[in-house]
C-alpha cells in the first residue's frame, strides 16, 4: 500500500463533505457495535447506504479513514481545555489506528506465516512499516502541539503508550506479530510526561500494568479496599531514583502459525 491511500480526499463541497463525516460517524457506530476486524469498505458502504465508488473517492483504504478519524481528536482536545477552564478534572483516551489497520490491509490480508514472497522482501517490508510509522509520529507532534497551545501541559499527566512491536521478516513462521514471544514484538516503548517530573530515560524492564498504579499514586489516589488490588506497582520509585526491583512480566501468543 503506497502512503497516499492512507490519507483520505477532503472534499470541499457541502453535499460531499456531508457524506464525508456520515462515513466517520458510521465507522465510529460499527467499531462500538462490531470492532475493528468487521470493518470492511463494503460493510462500510452498505451500512452508509452509499455505493463503493463514491466511499473510495472520498477514502482509498480503511486506513484512510481511521487517519481521518484521529484527526478528530484535536476537537476533544478542545472540550478538554473547555472543562479544565471550569475547573474540572479530566480523563481523556486517544487512540491512534493508522498503522495498525495499514499492517491488517497490507500484510495480515495479503500474506500468511509462511509466504515466502514476504519473508525474502524485508526491505520492502521495512520501508512500508516506515511509511506508516512516520505518520504516527505526525500525529503525535500535531496532540503534543494541541496540547501544549491548549495550555494543558502544566497540570495534565500524559501517557503514551505502544500496544505491541511488529516482525518485518525476521523470524520465517511470524509475518506482523502474534505468533513468537521475540523481542522485536514484545518489546515497546512508553512515554510518562508530568510538569512534576524530570526527563529521564528507564532502562529497567517495566510492564503496562505498572502505569496506572503510577497514576494513582502521584495523585495521591488510593484503591477501594472493597475491590480486588491492582496486579501492577508504581514506577514513582524508579522514577525518582529510589530501590526499584524489577518485577516479571508475563508474555503469551495465542496466533495459530497456519493463519
Amino acid at each position: 500500500m503506497s502512503i497516499d491511500h492512507l490519507v483520505p480526499n477532503r472534499p470541499k463541497q457541502k453535499r460531499s463533505i456531508e457524506r464525508f463525516e456520515k462515513i466517520l460517524n458510521t465507522v465510529e457506530e460499527m467499531l462500538i457495535k462490531d470492532g475493528l476486524h468487521a470493518l470492511t469498505i463494503q460493510e462500510i458502504a452498505r451500512k452508509a447506504k452509499m455505493k463503493r465508488p463514491s466511499l473510495y473517492k472520498l477514502f482509498p483504504s480503511t486506513a484512510s479513514i481511521f487517519y481521518a478519524l484521529s484527526e478528530r481528536h484535536t476537537d476533544l482536545i478542545n472540550h478538554v481545555k473547555t472543562v479544565n477552564e471550569h475547573g474540572e478534572n479530566f480523563f481523556l483516551y486517544l487512540h491512534y489506528e493508522s498503522i495498525h489497520t495499514g499492517i491488517l490491509t497490507s500484510v495480515l490480508k495479503g500474506h500468511s506465516n509462511f509466504s515466502k514472497e514476504y519473508f525474502e522482501n524485508r526491505k520492502t517490508n521495512e520501508e512500508r512499516y516506515d511509511q506508516l510509522f512516520s505518520k504516527s509520529e505526525i500525529y503525535l507532534k500535531e496532540i503534543l502541539d494541541k496540547i501544549k497551545e491548549s495550555d494543558l501541559l502544566k497540570n495534565t499527566i500524559i501517557l503514551i503508550l505502544s500496544d505491541h512491536g511488529i516482525s518485518v521478516g525476521e523470524k520465517f513462521g511470524e509475518r506482523a506479530y502474534g505468533a513468537f514471544c521475540y523481542d522485536y514484538t514484545i518489546r515497546t516503548f512508553a512515554s510518562y510526561i508530568s510538569p512534576e517530573l524530570k526527563n529521564k530515560e528507564i532502562p529497567n524492564q517495566v510492564r503496562h500494568i505498572d502505569f496506572m498504579p503510577t497514576i494513582l499514586d502521584q495523585l495521591g489516589l488510593e484503591i477501594d479496599k472493597k475491590f480486588k488490588s491492582l496486579d501492577g506497582k508504581s514506577l514513582l520509585p524508579l522514577i525518582e531514583g529510589k530501590k526499584f526491583t524489577e518485577k516479571l512480566a508475563y508474555i503469551e501468543t495465542g496466533n495459530p502459525l497456519d493463519e
